[in-house]
């Protein structure tokens, strides 16, 4: 090694060491400017931070800090709006299953008469169907626990567990006990709650939810109902509170023409984003009218606001809920997840229909918010029409709810009387005749068959309530014998709502 390369090498310590300490100087000159990404300091605690870390260093006692720490979650999210809401781990799979209209049991429906579980439904497909349970049928025991005198919470916890796992209920029918032993399934939900033609030209279809597999099951509806010769359709969003966006979009796609703009979100972080046509639908030129109320929400008003917009619709009923949020949700670490708002949803012309929740969470949810604390804007529909933005989509036809159902809800409730026990036990005494209740007229003749202390409170009622109470009754009862579909066409005989459609599209 010759005498030059010596030197540079007894240098070379040296000059690195003022090459790092100049490094460091000139790193801690320029802080301030990036207090983030300075290595000479640590990220600086939130305020909420520092006192968890002084609560746990220094407080008197042991704190139950996943217990704090929900509570702090639920005031932050209760500055935000309604819709904003942090999931617990426990109830994340069967919110998730909602989202696919799926949920994990046997396939019951039951109500509690006189303290005992009664077996008022078996949904098709479900394990309890499959083994032989019956409408009618008492559960005493879940899994060797009692269940008389519980309340309904407690009784569907019990029966509830995860899926692929077995649960034996004591069943008794006609005074025998019996054992079943039937395993908790993954039970598929139909967004379709009926479909049937009303009329030889008018359709109708009640729409229930908007899932994963809405428009496949929708179109599979619409296919049927053209088959049969249908030219006119009832859509019926009422109760309908909404679900996947995507979903109303591709429904919407089969009644609007071109590539006509359905509905675009845009949030202070997310940009525009359009969603249009892309096909030729399937049902873009016979006349349609959408029923909505006051429980139609979200993915509901994605439809009624497109169709509304481009004059493609009548829409007959009460205003609708009014929310024009859109939610993301995201897991967080321990397993939970945050359903967080991130954006506002619009429709064609640019209405955004979320109505103000300035008046709190409970006011908001129980549809008390007035119409006074609501933006209100004039819009124009495609042909002219006069619309609004604000506090949900107003009906074309306004259709209030009927006061007579409502009085007779209330009568019934002053007496302590449940119209789902009525329909049940006059089922149960129908079935020891031997006759089809659907194909017997009830009027006033199924109240014979009630034991005398309620048949004499329904006696009592005014004759209008007796009939509305018919009415209902019989639903039920064709509910329990022939499924949901029937359920619902024999409402609608009674409806004033489908029947104002029907006279509008028969004219």
């Amino acid at each position: 090694m010759n005498k030059e390369q010596n030197t540079q090498k007894q240098w070379l310590p040296i000059w690195i060491s003022i090459s790092m300490i100049a490094g460091m100087l000139i790193g801690f000159s320029m802080r301030d400017q990036f207090p983030s990404t300075s290595f000479f300091s640590f990220e600086k605690k939130s305020l909420l931070g520092e006192i968890e870390a002084l609560i746990k260093k220094k407080y008197v006692d042991e704190v139950d800090f996943k217990s704090i720490n929900d509570s702090a979650i639920q005031t932050i999210l209760a500055k935000l709006d309604p819709h904003s809401v942090h999931i617990p781990a426990k109830d994340l799979e069967s919110v998730n299953d909602d989202i696919h209209g799926q949920f994990v049991g046997v396939g019951i429906e039951f109500i509690s008469i006189l303290d005992t579980t009664n077996i008022v439904r078996l949904l098709p497909g479900g394990s309890a169907e499959k083994n032989g349970l019956k409408i009618g049928d008492q559960i005493i025991e879940a899994d060797g626990k009692s269940l008389i005198g519980l309340k309904e919470d407690s009784i569907r916890s019990k029966i509830k567990g995860a899926e692929k796992s077995n649960i034996t209920l004591t069943i008794k029918r006609l005074g025998e006990l019996k054992k079943i032993t039937l395993p908790r399934t993954r039970i598929s939900i139909n967004s379709i709650e009926a479909e049937y033609m009303i009329n030889k030209e008018v359709g109708y279809i009640k729409l229930t939810q908007f899932t994963t597999e809405t428009y496949r099951e929708f179109m599979t509806s619409l296919t049927e109902l053209k088959k049969q010769g249908m030219v006119n359709l009832i859509l019926d969003l009422r109760g309908n509170t909404g679900g996947v966006l995507d979903e109303a979009v591709e429904i919407a796609d089969e009644f609007l023409s071109g590539d006509k703009l359905i509905t675009y979100t845009e949030g202070k972080h997310l940009p525009k984003k359009e969603y249009r046509c892309k096909r030729e639908g399937q049902f873009e030129n016979g006349d349609l009218i959408l029923l909505c109320d006051e429980e139609s929400a979200s993915a509901s008003e994605i439809l009624l606001g497109a169709l509304q917009d481009w004059d493609r619709a009548k829409i007959f009923g009460t205003r609708s809920f009014g929310k024009g949020l859109v939610q993301e949700q995201y897991e967080l670490s321990d397993n939970s997840a945050l359903r967080l708002t991130v954006a506002r949803y619009f429709t064609p012309i640019g209405r955004c229909i979320q109505r103000s929740y300035a008046n709190g969470k409970a006011a908001y949810y129980m549809n008390e918010t007035s119409d006074s604390t609501n933006k209100k804007r004039v819009f124009l529909s495609s042909k002219g029409k006069k619309l609004y933005d604000g506090g949900g989509i107003e009906p074309d036809i306004k259709i209030d709810q009927d006061s007579l159902f409502s009085n007779t809800y209330e009568a019934l409730y002053d007496k302590g009387i449940q119209l789902s026990s009525l329909a049940y036990i006059a089922y149960l005494s129908q079935k020891k005749s031997g006759a089809k209740i659907s194909k017997v007229r009830l009027e006033n003749a199924w109240i014979q068959t009630l034991p005398d202390s309620i048949s004499m409170q329904i006696s009592s009622l005014k004759p209008e309530f007796i009939e509305v109470v018919s009415h209902i009754v019989e639903a039920n009862i064709v509910r329990m014998e022939d499924g949901i579909s029937e359920y619902q066409k024999t409402l609608n005989r009674y409806d004033p709502v489908v029947k104002a459609a029907v006279l509008s599209l028969t004219k």
